[in-house]
């Protein structure tokens, strides 16, 4: 049985057992070591820590912005500051800087690869919703009028 499988069922489990399912129940019910999901958590608080640090680093690159303009209401229009390398097609990992991918035509070409894959996920993720069409439609026709 896959690890996607054996948690898909032990998600299963935890949802009908207390009727829905949050981040701490998932985790009280893998603290045991009977559990399935047991061996897929980090349970060595230095190595943990040291994780939810790092995870707090990377949030931190993604919530930093710069403003690129304004909105026709005056209101700014913000971009992200920086951008994974690795999807601008560097091969070293970390971040670059937004303004040094877009002056590059190769990175640039690369970024706009990663940005289709990205709307294709997207598609796959909310596709089936019946008003999805609706809404990205509605969406681009604002970025095209703006």
């Amino acid at each position: 049985m896959s690890i996607r499988s054996v948690a898909a069922a032990e998600l299963a489990r935890i949802q009908a057992e207390h009727g829905n399912l949050t981040p701490e129940m998932i985790l009280e019910e893998a603290r045991s070591e009977a559990s399935p999901l047991h061996s897929l958590f980090e349970w060595d608080d230095q190595v943990a820590g040291e994780k939810y640090r790092l995870g707090q680093a990377r949030v931190l690159v993604r919530i930093v912005r710069e403003e690129i303009g304004e909105e026709e209401d005056g209101s700014p229009i913000y971009v992200r500051t920086y951008v994974s390398a690795r999807r601008a097609g560097r091969e070293e990992s970390g971040y670059l800087s937004a303004r040094e991918v877009l002056t590059s035509p190769v990175s640039e070409a690369i970024l706009a690869k990663a940005l289709k894959r990205e709307i294709a996920r997207i598609n796959q993720k909310y596709g089936h919703l019946r008003l999805f069409g609706q809404i990205v439609r509605g969406e681009l026709g604002e970025l095209a009028a703006g």
